[in-house]
């Protein structure tokens, strides 16, 4: 036969405990993902250890796709509306400089 609580503080104890027990709090990963956001005209910063938008850069047009370098500490999002290339530095969070390209791109990708 179980044991049941004999008062009502340990009834409210072990309700309490058994529920922080249940509760493991991930430790996410630490880092962030970089989201084109093409209606609001931005990169969205998320902290994947929160799992929030911690900011948004605004760009000047619409992007469609961002990109890393595994050797370089930038994030590119591209925006084919004004045939550009934006770059984000991924320590600092902020806009870098901006490439404008000859035609209009589809895709971006980088070459080894």
């Amino acid at each position: 036969m179980p044991l049941l609580p004999t008062s009502r503080r340990q009834l409210i104890l072990s309700t309490v405990l058994s529920s922080i027990a249940c509760k493991k709090k991930g430790l996410g990963f630490a880092g962030h993902a970089f989201v084109a956001n093409q209606e609001g005209k931005a990169v969205a910063v998320v902290d994947l250890t929160a799992f929030a938008a911690t900011r948004h850069i605004p760009l000047p047009a619409s992007p469609t796709q961002v990109a890393t370098h595994s050797s370089r500490p930038f994030v590119y999002a591209l925006t084919p509306d004004s045939r550009s290339v934006h770059q984000i530095h991924a320590n600092s969070l902020s806009l870098g400089r901006a490439a404008k390209l000859p035609g209009q791109p589809e895709a971006l990708r980088f070459s080894k």
